[in-house]
């Protein structure tokens, strides 16, 4: 099935393997959705040092990002098991950063990143996907094992 956009959720995945996955499903661009660049736990993960990795043909990762705040706020709603849906999609900050994600995946094989391993415990599925998804993209979740899900599947 062809993907207008995929996701992916670092966890603690090895850089390697990490790269690998990215190549395999032919990824030419990053989107860093996360609301903080870092990782404490995998620093290869962090924003300078993941850039760095990414080859040269690949363009930089871009901090498009849905708004910090809105971010946190998703990760405590999902913890708490309350609804993901609103008001997020509605922020004029929200909006602008998905135009630019649709406008880059019109030319490139962009991939939204994350730190969570499943999209379901993520703003990246939950948030983004589902507005990029009302938008009309078709969104597949590249998993650990190089498998590609989608959307539709995980929700």
């Amino acid at each position: 099935m062809p993907y207008d956009l995929l996701t992916i959720g670092h966890s603690n995945l090895q850089a390697e393997r990490f790269m690998a996955l990215l190549t395999s499903a032919g990824v030419t661009a990053v989107a860093d959705v996360r609301s903080v660049p870092f990782s404490r736990w995998c620093p290869w993960f962090s924003g300078k040092a993941l850039a760095e990795r990414l080859p040269a043909s690949a363009s930089p990762i871009s901090r498009w990002a849905t708004p910090s705040a809105a971010a946190r706020a998703m990760r405590r709603f999902i913890a708490m098991g309350l609804p993901t849906t609103r008001p997020w999609p509605r922020d004029r900050n929200f909006a602008a950063g998905l135009a630019r994600v649709i406008d880059a995946s019109a030319r490139q094989r962009v991939c939204l990143l994350c730190a969570e391993r499943e999209p379901l415990d993520c703003h990246r599925c939950l948030l983004v996907g589902r507005a990029l998804c009302e938008r009309g993209l078709t969104l597949g979740h590249i998993r650990p094992d190089g498998t590609i899900e989608p959307h539709a599947a995980t929700e």
